[in-house]
């Protein structure tokens, strides 16, 4: 995904650097969640890496709109982006009790 952003037109370095970061903290923040003992730990990380996730397709959107991605690689991490959140909501609603899941 980040590599898409690799060719970035000059100007837009502070957005793609955003991007960069917030794709960064999506994997790194599930990693320190599953090493957590504590459901609510886990939990705590993997909200953060879904918010980033969404940080993410917020950044992509921007770049779209000022023709930094194309159409294409907009659907493609988009595609990526939209499959990692629902996986992030299905990690944090494992780890909540019965009558709490509704609230990933």
């Amino acid at each position: 995904m980040i590599s898409d952003t690799m060719n970035a037109p000059q100007g837009y370095a502070h957005l793609v650097s955003q991007l960069r970061r917030a794709a960064t903290s999506v994997p790194l923040n599930i990693a320190e969640g599953y090493g957590r003992y504590n459901p609510k730990e886990k939990g705590r990380f993997y909200r953060i890496a879904r918010g980033s996730c969404y940080e993410c397709v917020a950044a992509v959107e921007i770049c779209h709109r000022c023709s930094v991605l194309d159409d294409k690689a907009r659907t493609i991490i988009r595609d990526e982006l939209d499959a990692t959140g629902r996986m992030l909501t299905g990690l944090i609603r494992s780890g909540e009790p019965g009558e709490n899941r509704h609230r990933a």
